[in-house]
């Protein structure tokens, strides 16, 4: 039986298309289920047949289990999720929302995350750690331009598609790098995963640019992804911040012998100790690392697409536009939105959509009935 979900939740999903099938892992604050979804009243058929059903895998966040200091992190991730639109960020189908309970909708990995896919595969050759290092540097080139840091990136939070490409996922931790009157703001917060957290967070001695830090951590996923290990392992604070700041770690003698200098090289730059050295994204992305594969230089039509957009999804996530209604709930539409309206106007024990169902996204991934 599902932690959060009774026989009539149940129900009431299926009545609007969602089956709950089976738990694909948790994280701290929430479960993730493999879910199938046919559009009950799809009309169209061009728009998930009512005879076939796509694979999603559903996010369940029960807020009465989030400390109250936490709650701001759900909020946040729930409105930039219905928001970002890149194709290495992992799409989102929907949300929904019953009183504290939220279930979001997305797009379903079938590797899993890349830890699971590492561990099941072993380390990449550097040909797929280098598109792979690609993809997640556009996501958070894209994430960047839109004045946000993820905070959070790591292998457990990249997954892996049939297509063997890598989506971005799990905001519970970004935030915006700028204020509403776009002046730039640092980051105070001491979150991630330790392994992954740049020096500057180990040491918290002040604020940090959590951009930088995301460079930081694709650097630890570029050296986990070749060695499948990590790079620093103390669970010391003080040695970990040693080892990081002495650049205290190695290629393993095999891995090392079996890539490229400029794969090094790159791996180094990311795991600058001094945020202001770091390799910038957009050298990474035109590296002699990245050039030795010449296709990889060039942007694809819908990387392009995403990046042209990004100027109206700015405006659309920009902090002073998430209207607060109260202490403890945040919506996500103005009072002008029919949506608003609708969402004011449910009985609270119904599962409210907050965002609409996502069309035409899915289609190379319905399976038959």
């Amino acid at each position: 039986m599902l932690d959060y979900l009774d026989v009539k939740d149940k129900q009431k999903l299926l009545a609007m298309g969602y089956s709950v099938i089976r738990k694909l892992g948790e994280g701290s604050f929430s479960k993730v289920y493999l879910a199938l979804y046919a559009n009950p009243r799809s009309t169209e058929k061009k728009e998930f047949p009512r005879d076939q059903q796509v694979r999603l895998a559903v996010k369940l966040i029960d807020k009465d289990n989030i400390p109250e200091d936490m709650i701001c992190y759900l909020d946040r991730e729930i409105h930039l999720l219905g928001n970002l639109s890149h194709p290495h960020i992992i799409h989102v189908h929907s949300v929904l929302r019953r009183s504290n309970l939220h279930l979001i909708f997305m797009r379903h990995a079938e590797y899993g995350n890349l830890c699971n896919f590492l561990q099941t595969y072993g380390s990449l050759k550097e040909k797929f750690a280098r598109i792979w290092t690609r993809q997640i540097a556009l996501a958070l080139s894209y994430l960047h331009y839109l004045e946000v840091a993820h905070r959070g990136v790591k292998c457990e939070n990249i997954l892996v598609t049939a297509n063997n490409n890598v989506k971005l996922s799990d905001f519970g931790f970004a935030r915006f790098t700028e204020n509403e009157f776009g002046v730039p703001v640092q980051c105070s917060t001491f979150c991630g995963t330790l392994p992954y957290a740049a020096p500057e967070i180990i040491r918290g001695r002040s604020p940090y640019d959590g951009k930088l830090a995301d460079v930081w951590s694709l650097g630890v996923v570029l050296y986990v992804m070749l060695n499948k290990c990590l790079p620093f392992k103390s669970d010391n604070l003080a040695a970990l911040w040693t080892d990081q700041v002495k650049q205290n770690y190695r290629f393993l003698r095999e891995v090392r012998a079996a890539v490229t200098p400029e794969a090094v090289t790159v791996t180094e730059l990311l795991l600058q100790p001094n945020p202001k050295e770091r390799l910038p994204l957009d050298s990474l992305l035109k590296s002699k690392w990245m050039a030795m594969e010449p296709s990889l230089l060039e942007m694809s039509v819908t990387e392009r697409l995403a990046m042209k957009q990004a100027e109206k999804v700015k405006e659309t996530i920009i902090p002073n536009k998430v209207k607060v209604r109260d202490e403890d709930e945040q919506l996500l539409f103005t009072e002008e939105d029919a949506e608003y309206r609708a969402l004011v106007e449910r009985d609270p024990c119904d599962f409210e959509v907050v965002q609409k169902v996502n069309r035409g996204t899915y289609t190379h991934n319905l399976l038959p009935l």
